[in-house]
């Protein structure tokens, strides 16, 4: 909430994705740093939390080849596309909600 406000002109841009948050097996899921700290950091921050991709190898093999992991039947391709769908969701609210962004001018030094 107050945290994120404090440090970003926009805080409503501000969402929360978990990756490498799981090893899923065909017996069981296989948390190797915690569970839900993405879902706990974004409570307290009081933002989205879009979802949380497993360790799995084919997304390393897909990215190695080339191709997408959102083209494959995998569960590494239905975290990215429910990602995907989450953010869209979240920046339509976000559009509908406030004002339009504004653009940051750099300027050199």
């Amino acid at each position: 909430g107050a945290w994120i406000r404090s440090v970003t002109p926009d805080p409503s841009l501000v969402t929360v994705a978990q990756h490498h948050s799981l090893v899923e097996l065909p017996d069981n899921k296989y948390y190797l740093f915690g569970k839900d700290g993405g879902k706990v950091l974004s409570r307290r921050y009081e933002v989205p939390f879009l979802g949380e991709v497993p360790i799995v190898q084919s997304i390393r093999e897909a990215g190695d080849e080339g191709r997408p992991i959102t083209m494959q039947n995998s569960i590494a391709s239905e975290a990215f596309s429910h990602i995907a769908a989450e953010l869209a969701r979240s920046v339509a609210i976000r559009n509908a909600n406030f004002d339009k962004t504004k653009k940051v001018e750099i300027q050199q030094l």
